[in-house]
């Protein structure tokens, strides 16, 4: 019996916490809005199918993008959706268009950044920075 019962104050000691967060679940995600105003809702795609080596092209990233594009406006209400499609999504596009994002954005706009094409994972190294 002594084990059952500490058991089950064990066990309520885990879960309240998750109780009493589940009670205030609606002021946790309630977003901090100034003045109650809302931001422009910005989108930045970038579609890579066509690669250096042949054998590593794909044929879907650019139906995915369009796709989220499409969604985007047309769900979602996204004012402003840019596209850089294919051999557009150069290191120097995108950079710009984030410095440009930056430079334009409001403090309550909202950016969304969407990639589509093949992933890597990358060491840095000291010339890198």
């Amino acid at each position: 019996m002594k084990k059952i019962t500490l058991f089950v104050l064990c066990l309520f000691s885990f879960l309240y916490p998750t109780v009493a967060m589940a009670q205030n679940e609606t002021s946790f995600f309630t977003p901090n809005l100034q003045e109650g105003k809302l931001g422009d809702y910005k989108a930045l795609i970038i579609e890579v199918s066509e690669y250096h080596n042949p054998k590593l092209n794909l044929k879907n990233p650019k139906n995915d993008a369009m796709a989220m594009a499409k969604l985007l406006c047309e769900r979602y209400g996204f004012h402003e959706v840019k596209l850089l499609l294919n051999h557009q999504a150069t290191r120097e596009a995108i950079y710009n268009e984030l410095l440009r994002l930056g430079d334009t954005g409001k403090e309550t706009d909202s950016v969304l950044i969407y990639y589509s094409g093949h992933g890597e994972i990358c060491s840095r190294t000291k010339d890198d920075g």
